[in-house]
């Protein structure tokens, strides 16, 4: 992701070196959300990603699990981890700190599978973008997922199940004693 920077800027400046259509559209949403609050960014930002096909690895990169960069999703979609990267990514170039957010890789007790999705603290609450809808709810209504393990830029969580399947132990404590 740090390597792809500079492309990034190709595509928000319009350059020829622009990588995708897909990732310079997805620069110019960027930069019409410069100005949203908090709530507004996280809500356009899931939608905007959501609007994606999805696409599972085997078919885009003969591999069972490849975890694209947002430039690589722009052009070319991905399975649900990149939806969660490239909501990470452009909440961070939006001034969200990492510290703020966890992608969650999760148990999705309804399909039986591992899931992923974008964890984004608020306040004094945390919400869930889901590439499965375009519904940003708060973590404690998403009873579904029990999380395996949270990352961000700055720190890796495992998380020890408990009897109750929820976001909970995702969302209840920002704190870093858990880790």
């Amino acid at each position: 992701i740090r390597a792809e920077r500079g492309g990034y800027a190709a595509c928000r400046n319009g350059s020829v070196n622009c990588s995708s259509p897909g990732a310079r559209l997805w620069q110019l949403h960027l930069a019409e959300l410069k100005g949203f609050s908090l709530d507004e960014k996280i809500i356009r930002v899931n939608r905007f990603v959501n609007k994606w096909r999805y696409r599972p690895d085997m078919r885009l990169y003969g591999q069972s699990d490849y975890w694209a960069s947002p430039l690589e999703f722009f052009s070319r979609s991905g399975d649900c981890e990149d939806y969660a990267i490239a909501k990470y990514v452009s909440l961070r170039l939006l001034g969200v700190p990492d510290e703020r957010m966890r992608l969650a890789v999760v148990h999705d007790q309804i399909r039986d599978l591992a899931h992923a999705v974008l964890v984004v603290y608020t306040g004094d609450t945390a919400v869930v973008l889901d590439n499965l809808t375009n519904a940003v709810l708060e973590h404690d209504r998403v009873v579904n997922y029990t999380p395996y393990y949270t990352v961000n830029a700055e720190t890796r969580w495992v998380h020890v199940p408990s009897s109750r399947i929820s976001m909970q132990a995702v969302g209840g404590s920002r704190d870093n004693s858990s880790r």
